[in-house]
């Protein structure tokens, strides 16, 4: 299956199943869940329905708050709810009797509650009266948003909830001045967002590393598989840029490759490899003379025998055993590259390293200037 493909791609070890859920085919259950799912798919079109279920989501939910170095849910203290009850004597007295607001219980961990995916912003249409004319609809979707956005936005903070939305660019032919590209939805999402990714399809050809090029393929990349013998992947790549982020540095760039096709013909999501690559490359983890001669360079372990792209590739896709084989060739103990890549993300490492990288390259950059401008003038002198 496709999705399996995807999760798999993506490092999930779980069935589809057990990602989505499965039901009860018995009548006598009632579409009961036999497996509970960790994603849940619901299919809306309309504007004022999707901020309706979205709103009593939030309702629902506890808040989220990080008080006395701890992470807590804070359970509303309604009788009609219950909460009281169910959860007895996980409810911390001590903080409920210091701090009030309700009932106080200490949460699992720090991440977010509800991350909810939109496909998309777009597709969502307001109710538009009969009498509405069809020049005045976009002022009426820009102000529908308005509205909607203003009832859950503060909320979702409170509650730990991220929307992560897909919106689209029309292109603004007759603008003269300002942005010859305009977001539907109006005005409101763009100020509601915490963080902005602008995305566009870019050509192999700006990518690094040296993409082979396959004109058969529609232009994208193509590259030999690791996993199905004789079989070629196909990639095509997206830039991403933060042009808007208040949680974090903003105008932050990256390319990432997007897996169209595996050697079994099958669609894979974003593909682990290169965005494995561009990270250590990005950190100053790797140096790549070219995909032939490619060296990490962790500071636990020092600067790794040479590695082909190819090797990576194996390295990160491959079994277990390829793992073993691949560290084994690199002179490193065993270890899941990957895995260790977000490990330095979660504990902070990574952007110490970014950073590090970011001044290393423009003091080089800036020595090369340097060197280039006192060559400049030993041969102006030697002319004079």
């Amino acid at each position: 299956m496709p999705s399996t493909s995807i999760l798999r791609g993506a490092g999930v070890k779980m069935t589809v199943d057990e990602v989505f859920g499965k039901k009860s085919k018995d009548p006598k259950d009632k579409g009961a869940w036999i497996i509970r799912p960790r994603v849940r798919y619901r299919s809306e079109t309309q504007l004022e329905r999707f901020y309706d279920w979205l709103s009593e989501i939030l309702r629902e939910l506890p808040d989220k708050r990080f008080v006395a170095n701890k992470w807590w849910l804070i359970f509303e203290d309604d009788k009609k709810k219950g909460w009281k009850s169910r959860l007895g004597d996980a409810i911390d007295v001590e903080m409920t009797r210091k701090y009030g607001n309700g009932l106080w219980v200490e949460a699992p961990d720090d991440k977010m509650q509800a991350i909810i995916f939109l496909d998309s912003y777009t597709a969502m249409l307001p109710k538009i009266k009969d009498e509405e004319e069809i020049g005045n609809q976009f002022s009426v979707k820009a102000s529908a948003f308005s509205k909607q956005l203003e009832r859950v936005k503060g909320r979702m903070a409170d509650k730990m909830v991220t929307i992560w939305g897909l919106n689209h660019l029309r292109d603004n032919p007759g603008a003269t001045h300002g942005p010859k590209q305009t977001e539907k939805g109006g005005k409101a999402l763009q100020q509601f967002s915490d963080v902005r990714l602008r995305q566009t399809s870019r050509a192999p050809s700006v990518a690094p590393f040296g993409p082979k090029i396959d004109p058969d393929k529609n232009y994208n990349e193509s590259e030999l598989s690791v996993e199905f013998e004789g079989g070629e992947d196909e990639y095509r790549y997206v830039h991403v840029k933060a042009i808007k982020n208040k949680l974090w540095t903003p105008g932050r760039q990256t390319l990432i490759r997007i897996w169209v096709e595996d050697g079994n013909g099958v669609a894979r999501g974003i593909d682990p490899v290169f965005d494995t690559i561009m990270f250590l490359k990005s950190t100053g983890q790797i140096t790549v003379t070219h995909r032939k001669a490619m060296k990490l360079n962790f500071d636990k372990f020092g600067l790794s025998k040479t590695m082909t792209w190819a090797d990576i590739k194996l390295w990160i896709l491959g079994s277990k055993e390829d793992m073993v084989k691949m560290s084994k060739k690199a002179g490193y103990p065993s270890m899941n590259l990957r895995s260790m890549c977000f490990k330095q993300i979660k504990n902070g490492l990574a952007e110490d390293k970014y950073i590090e990288a970011k001044k290393s390259a423009r003091a080089a950059k800036l020595a090369k200037a340097a060197k280039k401008g006192a060559s400049d003038d030993e041969d102006s002198d030697s002319e004079d």
